[in-house]
């Protein structure tokens, strides 16, 4: 169960230590869009968001966003940032993070995946030797498909807790 383990996990992407990561030499940020950075049902970021990711930008991060949502869903998110973007990512497969990669010209060891679900997010990253980085779903509301892995992922995120205590 450990290859499902993020290597962050963090309440909120405000929360996240986004110096510490810089200071490791991660200047590449992939987020997810739905559920990650707002819920699914919502087209745009609000002015909030919008100036903690350009925040991001400025302290010099390359930002991509990667989801395996449809080309209309992420080019209307993307539509007030211009961030580098990749659609139907096919996560857990590496297929959509090699193109976000390649797009932005950066490596896996130089780059952390920011998401809210285990069995594509952070398996993705993990996978393919990216900095993983959990996240609480932004909203409760999901797709039925996303409802039903979320007990299991209950489940993964209580061991990866319990093994952070236990080797504090």
């Amino acid at each position: 169960m450990k290859f499902l383990w993020p290597d962050i996990y963090a309440r909120n992407i405000r929360v996240i230590p986004y110096e510490e990561l810089l200071k490791n030499n991660i200047d590449t940020l992939i987020f997810d869009i739905d559920n990650t950075l707002v819920p699914y049902d919502i087209s745009h970021a609000n002015e909030d968001l919008t100036d903690f990711l350009e925040k991001l930008k400025d302290m010099g991060f390359k930002i991509c966003l990667l989801s395996n949502n449809n080309k209309k869903r992420v080019d209307v998110f993307n539509e007030n940032f211009s961030f580098f973007a990749v659609w139907d990512a096919r996560k857990p497969t590496s297929y959509g993070l090699k193109k976000a990669l390649k797009l932005m010209n950066s490596r896996a060891s130089q780059s952390a995946l920011i998401g809210d679900q285990i069995f594509t997010d952070i398996w993705c990253a993990n996978r393919s030797k990216l900095k993983s980085i959990l996240i609480k779903p932004v909203n409760k509301k999901d797709t039925f498909g996303v409802y039903l892995k979320r007990g299991f992922e209950s489940i993964i995120v209580k061991s990866f807790i319990k093994n952070a205590k236990k080797n504090k």
